[in-house]
Parts: structure tokens; sequence; C-alpha cells
């Protein structure tokens, strides 16, 4: 049961880490996005 519901600490932490990623690649390699489209 703890596993269908996991705290919302961790899932705040989870989604923090997701955009911080998608942000440094988004700044990171922004030609990579302009050769791909």
């Amino acid at each position: 049961m703890i596993r269908a519901a996991p705290p919302p600490l961790f899932l705040l932490l989870l989604l923090l880490l997701v955009l911080v990623s998608w942000a440094s690649r988004g700044e990171a390699a922004p030609d990579q996005d302009e050769i791909q489209g």
C-alpha cells in the first residue's frame, strides 16, 4: 500500500529533478532542437 501512494515529498523532488533536467537540456543544446525541427 505504501508503494502505491508514495509521499508527496518524493514526488515533488522527482518533479523538480525533471524540470531542472529539461531546463538544462534546453539551454545546453538549443541547436539540436533546431536541427530536428
